[in-house]
């Protein structure tokens, strides 16, 4: 559940098609793909990938 004042990204559908490709064709980790593009979690990109597929 959000917490009072807590503030939450969007991601550009470019980011999410990126951060999907990084994943599945270059094989990086979900640790490096969140420092390279700014994602704060790692379920974040698990939920895109799952959709993706």
């Amino acid at each position: 559940m959000a917490k009072k004042g807590q503030t939450f990204n969007r991601y550009t559908p470019q980011v999410k098609m990126e951060t999907v490709r990084l994943h599945m064709v270059e094989g990086l980790s979900l640790r490096s793909i969140r420092e390279r593009l700014g994602i704060r979690s790692d379920v974040q990109i698990c939920e895109w990938v799952k959709r993706y597929q």
